[in-house]
């Protein structure tokens, strides 16, 4: 088990699986977050003065939290990447983990596992809506797989259309069982909360 996970995380296969996902530029990233917080600003204003609705404070964090993340992720898989540097649709999952040991095999693996781990917080970020905590486990999953998949699915087809990744159904498999990892590392988390406030409101009786 050492060997194999010696071989997925070496030092020339994380070097090269991280260079996939280009380059963080801060300049851009306060743009994005900016640009989403305002575009979260105006919504909840128009709830509120519009529509005469109510807006909770975790419903608040939870899109602050979106949006700084998918600053993030557009940065790694569009905005630091060249147009025209990536041109494809490659239709056939984990094709290429299948093949034999070679160092492009180990590469893929490290880099399915990285698209898994990159969309991790974005699961929890889901999570912390109101409408999702408080669904039913099962529901919380459903709801976490149709925003993640939707997520994937428009990044990869923005990264067909500008040529700045190929489109790969693996990487959505991929984020959207990151997206599952999220929630569900998120609900035993959450339930200790609730327990700890539900004992303290207990306790101040």
């Amino acid at each position: 088990m050492l060997e194999l996970i010696s071989k997925i995380f070496s030092q020339k296969n994380m070097n090269r699986a991280f260079s996939q996902f280009g380059n963080m530029s801060i300049k851009w990233f306060f743009i994005i977050t900016f640009i989403g917080l305002l575009i979260m600003a105006f919504v909840i204003l128009i709830r509120i003065k519009v529509l005469n609705k109510s807006v909770e404070p975790i419903n608040i964090l939870a899109g602050a939290c979106q949006i700084i993340y998918l600053a993030i992720m557009l940065q790694l898989t569009w905005f630091c990447r060249e147009s025209g540097s990536r041109i494809g649709i490659k239709l056939q999952p984990f094709k290429d983990l299948m093949g034999q040991e070679s160092d492009f095999h180990w590469l893929m693996i490290a880099y399915a596992i990285l698209n898994v781990a990159l969309f991790v917080p974005y699961g929890v970020a889901i999570s912390l809506y109101s409408w999702i905590l408080e669904e039913k486990v099962y529901m919380k999953i459903i709801w976490t797989i149709l925003i993640g998949f939707l997520t994937s699915l428009i990044i990869e087809v923005v990264q067909l259309i500008t040529e700045t990744g190929y489109f790969e159904i693996e990487d959505i498999i991929c984020n959207v069982f990151g997206g599952v990892i999220g929630v569900c590392l998120f609900i035993p988390f959450n339930e200790i909360i609730k327990k700890a406030a539900l004992k303290k409101n207990k306790n101040s009786e």
